[in-house]
């Protein structure tokens, strides 16, 4: 796919999607668990009085939350989806946040402008990483970060598919591409990046009951998997997921293959 037709596929799919999906969003006790987390991990290595980037803002939830802080200058939130950009306004208007309609491949700003970059759950959305891994390095001060949050391509569920001879699966059909641990070092390495953090996040109970859905003509088992009790927003498929959390992480470790 071009880039031309990357774009129009992009804004269209996420103009209709932050009104299709923003109330899911903010009643969904994992997501909002997610966002909240990934919060506090970059405030604790993000200084103060920094110049901070958020490619991808989608409903501004993380530009708010970072914007808050004292340690926090100024915030550029950017997205493709007017949409979602107008929404942001809205939802979460502060004065250290400029909100931004533009496709960040597009976008021009000064080299070594930022002290911190964030993408999260976008890097999957574009059709060319490189490009813009390759812009991020030049618009990044020396000794500036750069936060990436993404669906491991090696999550549980690929995994039980895999034993099942079942190909891997994206977690949304608007990703282009989806990573693991691996995949995203060696691109970060090749613009001169040093990993200084990597961790995993969490587990939804439908994927630890996957493989039960090979058997699902079975009644009793159909029943089940189509019950609040897996497959919805409940604090069951929330704590259940949080508590398999390190048991997960220590079998991607041990599996070598994160």
């Amino acid at each position: 796919m071009n880039d031309n037709k990357f774009s129009y596929y992009q804004k269209e799919y996420f103009d209709k999607k932050i009104i299709s999906e923003i109330y899911e969003y903010e009643n969904n006790d994992f997501w909002n668990w997610t966002r909240n987390n990934f919060v506090k991990f970059m405030l604790r290595y993000i200084k103060k009085g920094s110049y901070v980037l958020d490619i991808g803002c989608g409903d501004g939830y993380y530009a708010y939350q970072i914007s808050k802080n004292k340690k926090i200058k100024k915030v550029i939130a950017l997205d493709i989806s007017k949409n979602s950009i107008e929404y942001a306004k809205r939802k979460y208007p502060h004065p250290n946040i400029d909100f931004i309609v533009s496709e960040f491949e597009k976008i021009n700003f000064n080299e070594k402008k930022f002290d911190a970059i964030y993408m999260c759950e976008i890097i999957e959305h574009f059709n060319n990483p490189d490009k813009v891994l390759k812009k991020i390095s030049m618009i990044l001060k020396p000794e500036g970060l750069l936060f990436i949050s993404t669906p491991n391509f090696l999550r549980l569920e690929n995994r039980i598919r895999k034993i099942f001879r079942k190909k891997p699966i994206f977690v949304d059909k608007s990703h282009f591409k989806e990573f693991t641990f691996v995949d995203i070092e060696d691109m970060v390495k090749k613009y001169g990046f040093k990993i200084v953090k990597k961790r995993g996040v969490n587990l939804w109970a439908e994927w630890i009951f996957y493989p039960l859905f090979y058997f699902k003509k079975i009644p009793v088992i159909n029943k089940f998997l189509k019950s609040n009790l897996i497959a919805g927003n409940n604090k069951f498929n929330f704590y259940l997921g949080m508590f398999l959390r390190p048991i997960s992480q220590k079998i991607q470790l041990a599996l070598k293959k994160y």
